[in-house]
């Protein structure tokens, strides 16, 4: 059974409960395979769109190299295989990366629990919850707040003060509703509680749609 961690040294509000409570089981690990074995990479999650799953992540979580020496050389070489895991449950993935945004996704089947997608765009100020793997086995819940929106490299993304660290990457940004908005992608390198996530628009929909 999975554990809530705050990211934050605070009390979680009720909402943060209630959304952990209902969507922790939609949110996975995402693991890849090294020469090593399988080490762990980031944060997925499975939502339904239409009537259609899909498990989604970060495109930077899933097109990642390993340093390795062979022949005395040093080289970056791909790695082998993701999965994902949810206890001792495992599913391997091949994901494919959207071509304008920092997320990749697959469709898939049979998972028993799936988050929805928001319709509704959340405005600055709004409530948000980030859920994710940073760097541990557990899973973590942060709160906070639509801070800004801001264009990086020609696309839109959510600044928000739900905090967010490495593991993070390609977990889920809930709304109040416990309905995704935004997939958590970055962390500012110059402001505190300053974090990005790529926003799970309509353009994210017409990416799932085409799988």
């Amino acid at each position: 059974m999975l554990a809530l961690l705050l990211c934050v040294s605070q009390i979680p509000s009720a909402q943060a409960k209630t959304i952990h409570a209902t969507q922790k089981d939609s949110v996975w690990e995402v693991e890849r395979q090294a020469e090593s074995g399988w080490q762990r990479g980031g944060t997925a999650f499975i939502v339904t769109h239409g009537t259609r799953q899909y498990v989604v992540t970060c495109k930077h979580v899933v097109e990642g190299t390993e340093t390795v020496v062979r022949d005395g050389k040093i080289m970056d070489v791909p790695y082998k295989a993701y999965r994902v895991k949810q206890g001792a449950t495992v599913r391997e993935i091949e994901f494919k990366s959207m071509p304008d945004q920092d997320i990749a996704a697959a469709k898939v089947s049979g998972f028993k629990k799936t988050a929805r997608i928001s319709l509704i765009q959340p405005m600055i100020g709004d409530k948000v919850y980030a859920l994710g793997f940073p760097a541990s086995e557990f899973l973590t819940i942060s709160e906070g707040i639509v801070n800004r929106y801001a264009t990086f490299e020609g696309r839109v993304m959510i600044g928000h003060s739900a905090d967010v660290y490495y593991g993070n990457s390609g977990g889920p940004l809930f709304d109040e509703r416990g309905e995704v908005v935004g997939v958590n992608s970055m962390m500012h390198r110059e402001a505190k509680h300053l974090y990005w996530s790529e926003i799970a628009g309509s353009k994210f929909r017409k990416f799932l749609e085409g799988l």
